[in-house]
């Protein structure tokens, strides 16, 4: 409050100064004839307390800064600790609360982590289980495709399951009396092949002639091509494929010459491929396929190919089947066509007989109302005695 007061009274102070001048400047403006070296020494004289003013300002000025600095510091102090006390006392009761969640947390934080180690552990007992299972059965697969590999590796089984395969493939298309296993085709020759389609055929004395599928699986060769392309070598790829080519070339003219016997058999045979990867293969080596067609006259075929063909020679056998059948319903519809002219008559017979007896049963009728008609002129007896004249008894039935 004081320091406001002196603020004041140096305002107060400063606008008399400035008033002072004011007056003084007017009083010159009002006395110019007057003589200037009384004004200059006025002037000097006004400078002069001006000079002392200013020296009083700066001294009080100094003074109430010193005054004011001291009193910011006693106040800041005194807020400073005002503000400890209160920081300290709220920092204990925000250690205690701290104290109080933290412990709420710890207590659910362990039993959560309690459940979930426990889900957890569970959860990788299954899957160690699995696991485990799982292993049991890799090994079991490990030791059927040693087994495979050991089967493949052999060349008279590695013809046994691709004679199996095939025959499954007939086995679900065809049936039994369209084929013909380990049939010989050529005449003269005791060479047998697989299997033999029967087609149906108006010359010779069997009614069908064979169409020969002999299947093939060069597993070691196409093994080593595999090898090759996995290690991205072209040389060994090439020098597999050439070999490959030779040996479908070979197989080619063994079945043309063992089992191709015109008109015993048709003018082609088929040479099954089992596996789909075998056949691409075989189909990518340029000119092979188109070459075995024309120089041996033997097509090659897939597991899709051959199905495709034997769907088709399937829907051939039911035409061939139907257009045989349709002869003897024709003869069948001629015998039902002179049967149905008698039954015809036999219907016109029966029809005048129903007539006949129609007219007799009008004429029953009207006779039958002329005398009811006469008895209603008859006296009627009573039930008992009516009864009792024609012995009837009580239950209908005659005594």
């Amino acid at each position: 409050m004081e320091v406001k007061m002196e603020y004041l009274m140096l305002a107060l102070l400063i606008a008399a100064i400035i008033l002072m001048i004011i007056i003084l400047l007017r009083q010159i403006r009002s006395e110019k004839n007057e003589n200037s070296a009384q004004r200059s020494l006025e002037i000097e004289m006004l400078g002069s307390r001006l000079d002392d003013l200013r020296r009083d300002f700066q001294s009080g000025s100094k003074l109430q800064r010193e005054e004011l600095n001291a009193a910011i510091e006693s106040n800041r102090r005194a807020t400073t600790d005002a503000v400890g006390r209160e920081l300290s006392d709220v920092r204990v009761v925000l250690n205690e609360k701290l104290d109080a969640i933290r412990g709420v947390v710890d207590e659910k934080l362990t039993k959560a982590l309690d459940e979930r180690l426990d889900t957890n552990f569970k959860q990788v007992a299954d899957s160690l289980g699995k696991l485990y299972s799982s292993l049991g059965e890799l090994s079991k697969l490990s030791g059927g495709v040693q087994d495979l590999n050991r089967t493949l590796s052999n060349v008279k089984t590695r013809g046994i399951w691709g004679e199996q395969q095939l025959g499954a493939i007939l086995e679900d298309i065809l049936t039994p009396s369209q084929y013909d296993t380990n049939a010989i085709t050529k005449r003269g020759s005791s060479d047998r092949v697989e299997f033999a389609i029967k087609l149906p055929s108006k010359t010779g004395d069997r009614g069908y002639t064979y169409l020969p599928i002999d299947s093939k699986l060069p597993a070691d060769i196409y093994s080593r091509l595999c090898d090759a392309a996995d290690r991205c070598d072209p040389d060994g790829v090439a020098a597999a494929s050439k070999e490959l080519e030779q040996r479908i070339k070979a197989e080619a003219k063994s079945i043309s010459t063992k089992y191709i016997d015109v008109p015993q058999t048709t003018d082609f045979a088929v040479m099954f491929l089992p596996t789909e990867g075998l056949y691409a293969e075989v189909l990518r080596i340029r000119g092979l396929s188109e070459w075995c067609q024309s120089s041996t006259r033997v097509m090659i075929a897939g597991p899709t190919t051959i199905t495709a063909l034997l769907t088709s020679l399937r829907v051939g056998f039911d035409n061939f089947t139907l257009n045989e059948k349709s002869a003897e319903v024709m003869k069948l519809l001629s015998a039902i066509k002179s049967q149905y002219a008698k039954f015809s008559d036999q219907i016109d017979l029966v029809q005048k007989r129903l007539i006949a007896a129609s007219q007799s049963a009008d004429e029953l009728k009207h006779r039958s109302d002329i005398i009811q008609r006469k008895m209603k002129a008859v006296s009627e007896l009573s039930d008992a005695e009516s009864r009792a004249l024609l012995e009837i008894g009580l239950d209908g039935s005659e005594d």
